[in-house]
């Protein structure tokens, strides 16, 4: 790798072949070095400007600091950009060390053992961030690994999620939410909602992730223009009928959460539920939620919270006890989309994600701030959800918390 990006002498030669030019110019190329015992008195918004040296003068521009801020922002890591890059994580400053050498929007991207030394979260972020930067600007990307899971198991998992959805689509409609379109469901879901409407009268909602329609369909019958989006068509599919069996009539579209195709103040608020834990990138899905809320516009985000440690083990469906003792209680199954002996295939993928490792709801507080929304605050909502004898012994002791956060009246100035 060094080779290639012309830091030590070698003998032969390197082409990049691109629009018939051939030749590799030095200037395209950023080699990211493995994670070393580098001291400094730099800053982490220092170092990442230093990827802008073959443009730096001897004044810092405005777009110059910009461009820094908004590389910070992309990587979620704006709010260490005043921290001294000696005292952050090693995590942290492999981070800050993709961020400098992708700032300059490099044609070749060199990986030297990017993942040594790294914890899981921050591997997957890390070779996360590499896959969204290679797709996105057409880019050739060489890495070195040792450890070849990384190579298998990670650049497919968009694809493992989709497929996950789409298994456990009739299963989760039929099996688990039906009850949410009926009283009493219907009616505490509703007021969960409806009680947190950042204005008054009709609303135009934006349900992300919808699943089988629950959201999209009971605050349609509550009189508001819904639009319900899902990665998955089984989902859709599952949702449509739903809307059509209990009378409403809101707008389905097959969309990425993570791609929205809406313009920028569309919608009065965003609901989501269960559906912000399996993002990829999630700090770029609230970041592009706020561009598409109207000026005083509210994001109203149900799921789980956790810590950094239970997520993966206190709530699968693949523990055993958990299942032995509802079925003795309840004389059944636990209402479970995918069908035994799937749960690898329908839900296996989520210890490769980035929020499994996180301890929520306090991420997510931390993240909306930093992106410039107000009134953050959450709320435990447990109680209220588990309106059934088999729900409340499904949740035990578990948080389910209610985020809620607004875009600012109007944008801050400077």
């Amino acid at each position: 790798l060094k080779a290639i990006a012309q830091l030590v002498r070698a003998e032969g030669s390197v082409v990049l072949n691109e629009d018939g030019v051939r030749g590799l110019d030095k200037k395209t190329i950023a080699y990211v070095p493995q994670l070393g015992s580098l001291h400094t008195k730099l800053t982490a918004f220092e170092m990442v400007l230093l990827g802008l040296v073959n443009s730096l003068k001897w004044h810092v521009t405005d777009e110059q600091i910009e461009l820094v801020y908004q590389t910070l922002s992309d990587l979620g890591i704006r709010h260490i950009a005043r921290q001294p890059f000696d005292t952050l994580s090693g995590g942290q400053k492999q981070l800050v060390s993709m961020a400098q050498s992708l700032i300059g929007k490099p044609k070749v991207l060199l990986l030297d053992e990017p993942t040594s030394a790294l914890d899981l979260r921050h591997q997957l972020i890390v070779m996360g961030l590499a896959k969204k930067y290679t797709k996105e600007q057409d880019v050739v990307t060489i890495f070195v690994v040792h450890d070849l899971m990384q190579i298998g198991g990670k650049m497919d998992l968009h694809d493992k999620i989709v497929h996950g959805w789409d298994i456990s689509a009739e299963g989760y409609s039929k099996r688990v939410v039906q009850d949410d379109f009926i009283s009493p469901g219907k009616e505490i879901w509703t007021d969960l909602i409806l009680s947190k409407a950042p204005i008054e009268g009709k609303m135009k909602i934006l349900d992300v992730g919808t699943g089988p329609g629950v959201f999209t369909t009971i605050l349609s019958l509550a009189g508001h223009d819904l639009t319900g989006i899902d990665i998955s068509e089984k989902m859709l599919e599952q949702a449509r009928e739903n809307s059509v069996r209990y009378g409403a009539r809101p707008e389905y579209l097959l969309m990425d959460s993570q791609k929205l195709t809406f313009g920028e103040d569309t919608f009065d608020m965003i609901v989501s539920r269960n559906v912000v834990w399996i993002m990829e990138e999630p700090e770029h899905v609230y970041e592009s939620w706020k561009k598409i809320l109207k000026p005083g516009g509210r994001i109203l985000v149900f799921d789980t919270g956790h810590s950094k440690e239970n997520f993966l083990t206190k709530f699968d469906h693949s523990n055993e006890a958990f299942l032995k003792e509802y079925k003795e209680r309840f004389g059944t199954e636990p209402p479970i989309s995918f069908e035994p002996g799937q749960y690898e295939e329908a839900r296996g993928w989520k210890r490769e994600l980035r929020l499994s490792y996180e301890e929520r709801p306090g991420w997510d507080v931390g993240v909306l701030e930093d992106l410039g929304y107000v009134n953050v605050c959450w709320d435990n909502v447990a109680e209220q959800t588990a309106y059934t004898a088999e729900a409340r012994f499904q949740n035990g002791d578990k948080v389910f918390f209610r985020l809620c956060a607004d875009k600012p009246q109007q944008a801050p100035s400077f």
